[in-house]
């Protein structure tokens, strides 16, 4: 994958002993997924669906619960963590601790 900035992009074949390496679009690296535009549209909504998925099994089984507390403890364990993860590296201003 050629990482790149500009709106067109530098064509080149790269080689590891002299055989071609294989192009990808796209490439996941501990749960961060890049493109080669560096745009992180694609993760932000790969996470946002998978923290959907989690909220709604939160939900189907949590009908009956009537602590807020236990809820609440369900939603940043199992939703914020996936929202949150790697934010600092596709969004490095939004949070200041």
């Amino acid at each position: 994958m050629t990482f790149y900035r500009s709106k067109s992009m530098m064509s080149f074949d790269y080689r590891l002993g002299g055989i071609p390496i294989q192009r990808v679009n796209q490439v996941h690296d501990l749960g961060i997924l890049f493109v080669p535009s560096l745009n992180f549209r694609s993760h932000i909504d790969y996470m946002t669906t998978k923290a959907f998925r989690v909220l709604k099994f939160i939900r189907r089984h949590s009908f009956n619960f009537s602590s807020t507390n236990c809820i609440l403890a369900l939603y940043y364990a199992l939703v914020r963590s996936v929202i949150e993860y790697g934010s600092v590296v596709w969004s490095p201003c939004i949070y200041r601790r």
